[in-house]
């Protein structure tokens, strides 16, 4: 009945045989041909063109086509004809008239039977469809029971029929009423149709025994963004009426605890806007309202300037690459990305709940996205501005540079004559050739470049002599190794993780050392592991590479980082929260559409789904379908604002919103925030709140050590005797003035973020000899001879206070570790020593000599170097 026609009743034939449907449309075509300007005109060959396919007309697919090619567009709409002074002077006034209405009612008749068509079409594709979906669940079901494993679908489903329609169901009721009296939903905003009828089995069964439990939801239908697994919001007030008949208290809250007032002013101007679109939404108010906050909206970025053509109007491949417009522009939003942090690490406060107010560091800022599409762009400008960050991005091993040189490697192996592969495996960490070291192997006698390598003499450099050692014993190695012995034996060989950890920067360590660690695993799990050749896994990997994310391994899963930003879709950031939120991407999208999927309508509270179809592109759509997607599309538009909404408050303390420009209008959160602060249609930009990088701060009471308290022992309780007495070291300006130093150097040397000099000094707690000591730190860092200790520049990598610990398991820190070009050198701040230069190595070389020792061993292939810095900027080495 809904499709208005029979399955299998043959639309085209009842329609070509209906006498009095084709005299009209022969009348139709006569007036058609009579109503053209000229006898060559497009009415008149149209007209025409209509009478030869009536004459041979058979009830065929074409024929059909034809006859409403002459009534109907190619879009499938009735074209367009009216009335006016040249048709009635061509046709009259009443034949006119009669075409007019000839031209409404065949078109009328020729759309209602394509509507037919398109609906057998539907009702074909379902048929098909569902009857392959049928065979393949039962063959799923077939397969997990034989494992004796069930999924989440599976135990929804049983657990709906235990405590609905089975013997058992009683029985079950009984027990959950005698073991549970208190429950709490959480989260309910995302229940399901068959987990609510789960719960009205229980409670409606309880309330007829007498042995209602105490019930305590909790959701926010504003939250609800899971619709695409069956969540189903308008379930909430289902329930909460439901309750409330039961005797049930309705609690409303519009005042968070999370989220600033800058940032609740935001959401309330940005939903207030849309109420009539959006009624769940009620203006909130923020229960700290003395907190500070801020909410930037950032220029949405523009694509940049086309390459150049060639005269011909073709781009030079040799001398222009290829330039992705969307990937372009979001590359310039994720540089201001990287930009905008360095300027607020270290330099806006936040609150924090254990320490107070101090300033921002890398762990308190979260990334959100709509999805992951983009989300590689983003994580390359982080890298490449070496801030640490962990990302919940699916797949990319395969494409991240350490693995990348691995599969070289693995490729020459398998062929010594690519010399592309051999060439990336020795510009690589493994073995860390120079580009001028490579040049001068190409010098060398051979036909490949392994060849070369091999041809060396034995007066070769060291680090020559290592990789033709290493690729011989590999080579002899390759064919006989399972893959995942082979890479075991590289990995110790070449001291692969540790020549990796030395030649990154600290903040890619972490993700670097876990990448490999995945990789080993995947020679494990690929294909049987042991049993695949090399070339048959590296054939896998290149057709893993070739299906993009959604087929490579994932990226390797490090220990959660102390300090890192955290990047997560908002659908993964539900329940988190962050002191400083950037909503990347925001600008207008073009909403996703499925092409191939389910069209369900299960109303709340209804047993079952009012309906159910499957659909496909724009052919496998039909009009009693139409009701039920102008439902979705309401659903859609309603669960992208809580979208949203969820994105903006999991802000605590500051919100920044970015985006790109785009050639679509549609789904423009960065637009609709912008218009809804500014209340002008044009503006780009705009802040409001707060200056977090000026705001003062104090650490809470209880962050510092406090003074030991005296404690009343018992009177019977024999007292030891005192052995020796605590020393108060003497507090004097030389020494309090060298700590100043060091902490002041800690803070602005590089890598550090240096902070602002008001904020420095706050931190450090206004000392009396700041200025000084802070211009004392800055002659050091421009010491020319000390140049190349704090010129980030002309090292690989340094840190401040480095800690390590003794074999005795004591805690141990060195003032500055630099790496450099030809070793690992460590500085020791001695600025306030009046020492000559040799009473200074006397002094501190046990020191010292301890401290090589212990950088030795974390950096065996480097040579240890340990110095003195001065106060006036010398550098005193010490060997």
């Amino acid at each position: 009945d809904a499709m208005g026609v029979a399955p299998d009743s043959d639309v085209i034939a009842a329609l070509l045989n209906d006498a009095s449907l084709i005299q009209s449309l022969r009348d139709y075509a006569d007036l058609l041909i009579r109503n053209s300007p000229t006898p060559e005109g497009k009415n008149a060959a149209a007209g025409r063109q209509l009478h030869a396919t009536l004459d041979t007309r058979d009830a065929t697919q074409t024929c059909f086509g034809a006859v409403c090619g002459a009534l109907l567009t190619a879009a499938g709409e009735l074209r367009k004809h009216s009335s006016g002074k040249s048709s009635i002077q061509r046709l009259g006034a009443e034949d006119d008239a009669r075409f007019l209405a000839l031209h409404a009612q065949l078109g009328e008749r020729l759309l209602q039977a394509r509507g037919w068509l398109a609906a057998q079409r539907v009702y074909q594709f379902n048929a098909d469809a569902l009857a392959i979906g049928d065979a393949l669940l039962a063959h799923y079901q077939r397969l997990k029971h034989a494992r004796r494993v069930l999924d989440f679908a599976d135990v929804e489903w049983q657990v709906a029929r235990l405590l609905s329609n089975s013997d058992q169901a009683e029985y079950l009721q009984f027990k959950l009423d005698a073991r549970y009296r208190h429950i709490l939903l959480d989260e309910f905003q995302d229940t399901n149709p068959l987990q609510w009828r789960v719960l009205q089995s229980w409670f409606g069964a309880a309330a007829n025994a007498d042995r209602m439990p105490t019930i305590f939801l909790v959701g926010d239908p504003k939250q609800s963004i899971y619709r695409f697994r069956g969540a189903e919001a308008g379930l909430f007030s289902l329930a909460r009426d439901y309750l409330v008949e039961h005797g049930a208290a309705c609690l409303q809250q519009n005042a968070t605890r999370r989220s600033a007032p800058p940032i609740m002013h935001a959401v309330n101007q940005n939903f207030g806007r849309v109420a009539a679109a959006y009624p769940l939404f009620q203006p909130h108010t923020a229960h700290d309202s003395g907190r500070t906050g801020r909410v930037e909206i950032v220029p949405l970025a523009q694509f940049p300037q086309p390459a150049e053509l060639t005269p011909d109007g073709y781009r030079n491949p040799l001398t222009t690459p290829f330039q992705d417009a969307d990937t372009q522009v979001r590359e310039i939003e994720a540089q201001r990305l990287v930009q905008r942090l360095q300027q607020i690490i270290g330099q806006w406060i936040v609150d924090d709940e254990k320490t107070g107010a101090r300033p921002a560091e890398y762990r308190d800022v979260m990334i959100l996205v709509r999805n992951r599409t983009h989300l590689a762009v983003y994580e390359r400008a982080l890298k490449a501005a070496r801030i640490p960050y962990a990302s919940t991005r699916s797949g990319g091993l395969l494409d991240t540079l350490e693995i990348g040189d691995l599969m070289s490697l693995l490729g020459f192996l398998v062929t010594p004559f690519i010399d592309l592969d051999l060439a990336r495996a020795l510009r690589s960490p493994l073995f860390d050739y120079s580009d001028a070291e490579l040049l001068q192997l190409t010098t060398c006698p051979g036909d490949s470049l392994w060849q070369r390598l091999r041809s060396l003499t034995a007066d070769a450099s060291p680090k020559l002599t290592r990789a033709a050692r290493l690729l011989s014993d590999w080579l002899a190695l390759a064919g006989r190794l399972p893959v995942h012995d082979l890479l075991d034996r590289i990995y110790f060989s070449a001291e692969v993780p540790a020549r990796y950890a030395t030649a990154a920067p600290d903040a890619l360590r972490p993700g670097i050392a876990a990448n490999l660690d995945s990789f080993m695993e995947l020679a494990l799990t690929l294909s049987g592991g042991r049993y695949p050749s090399l070339p048959r896994f590296l054939h896998e990997l290149a057709e893993l590479q070739a299906g993009g994310d959604a087929s490579s391994p994932d990226l390797g899963k490090t220990a959660q980082l102390s300090n890192a930003v955290s990047i997560h879709t908002i659908h993964g950031a539900k329940g988190l929260e962050a002191p400083i939120v950037w909503l990347l991407d925001a600008g207008p999208h073009r909403p996703r559409t499925a092409n191939y999927a389910s069209l369900t309508s299960w109303r709340a509270g209804a047993e079952r789904p009012e309906h159910f179809s499957l659909y496909g592109d724009k052919t496998l759509r039909a009009e009693f379908q139409a009701a039920f997607f102008e439902a979705e599309a309401h659903h859609a538009q309603r669960e992208n604002f809580n979208l949203l909404y969820v994105a903006m408050t999991r802000a605590r303390q500051a919100l920044i919103v970015s985006g790109s420009a785009s050639s679509v209008r549609q789904d423009d959160w960065h637009g609709q925030i912008l218009a809804a602060l500014t209340d002008q249609s044009d503006a780009t930009e705009c802040s409001l709140g707060d200056d977090l990088s000026l705001q003062p701060y104090t650490l809470l009471p209880g962050t510092h050590h406090a003074a030991a308290l005296p404690i009343a022992l018992p009177a019977n309780l024999h007292q030891l005797a005192a052995v020796g007495c605590r020393t108060i070291p003497v507090n004097n300006a030389q020494i309090n003035y060298g700590v100043l130093l060091h902490a002041i150097l800690e803070r602005i040397a590089p890598p550090a973020a240096a902070p602002a000099a008001t904020l420095l000094r706050q931190q450090l707690g206004h000392p009396e000899d700041f200025d000084s000591a802070l211009a004392h730190a800055r002659r050091l860092l421009a010491s020319p001879q000390l140049a190349a200790f704090f010129d980030p520049a002309r090292y690989h990598f340094a840190r401040n206070e480095m800690p390590y610990l003794t074999a005795d398991g004591e805690a141990r820190r060195i003032d500055r570790v630099v790496r450099l070009d030809d070793a690992l050198w460590i500085l020791d701040y001695k600025s306030g020593d009046d020492a000559s230069d040799t009473q200074l190595q006397q002094r501190h070389r046990a020191q010292l000599d301890e401290y090589r020792a212990a950088m030795a061993q974390a950096y065996p292939n480097l040579s240890v170097r340990c110095g003195i810095v001065r106060g006036d900027g010398r550098l005193l080495e010490v060997v």
